[in-house]
């Protein structure tokens, strides 16, 4: 768990849940409540390095394979980067946190679906890489994927992890609740929400714990 004096508030799962838009959602309503907070997400939180390291894992190159291993340390590099740089800065600073994804992210993508490592290995990988740093609470927004696949607008492109297929993204599912299912994981507090749901029914449910949380 956090220890620093600011909230750390994540939004986790798979493709086209709708965790982007309900993080987008609880900014804006904490904004207008007066609340100091700011959103990020990975990869790319860092507009700098993060941003370069982002256009590498989504940009699709055809005929060209970036390995599990390597794509696992370029999200982890990613990830070392913005914990320094934006996120542990603004928790001492006493801001509330709001991340789209996490260390949960990378253990159901890379190390359940991509099988790039074991999970002794990404305890210790990851603990390097966040100083040891769990979410104070952590909203996984859970949806069976072929569903996720039907909400997909067929006129945007997909980028590389969006492109993968439905077998993919189903083992993608069962890491987030592997993850999620296991003490030395260290997951925190959490609250898993049906996300085929309205966004308003969805986020009713998120506004309605962080309320919690700040009390």
């Amino acid at each position: 768990m956090s220890n620093k004096p600011g909230l750390f508030l994540v939004f986790t799962g798979g493709e086209g849940c709708g965790k982007t838009t309900q993080a987008q959602l609880l900014h804006e309503w904490l904004l207008k409540n007066g609340r100091n907070t700011i959103l990020t997400k990975e990869p790319g939180g860092d507009l700098n390095y993060c941003q370069k390291i982002r256009q590498l894992l989504l940009t699709p190159f055809p005929g060209i394979i970036l390995t599990g291993r390597a794509e696992l340390l370029l999200y982890l590099a990613d990830r070392a980067q913005h914990i320094d740089q934006t996120i542990i800065p603004n928790l001492e600073a006493g801001k509330i946190v709001i991340c789209d994804r996490y260390n949960m992210d990378s253990y159901a993508y890379q190390c359940i679906a991509r099988k790039a490592c074991t999970k002794d290995e990404f305890i210790q990988l990851n603990n390097f890489v966040t100083r040891s740093l769990v979410p104070h609470f952590t909203f996984w927004l859970d949806l069976d994927p072929k569903i996720a696949f039907a909400r997909k607008n067929p006129n945007l492109p997909l980028d590389r992890l969006e492109s993968e297929g439905l077998a993919f993204h189903q083992q993608v599912r069962k890491g987030f609740a592997n993850f999620l299912a296991n003490p030395s994981l260290s997951a925190g507090p959490y609250l898993k929400i049906d996300a085929g749901q309205t966004k308003e029914e969805i986020f009713k449910k998120v506004l309605e714990t962080t309320k919690r949380l700040l009390t």
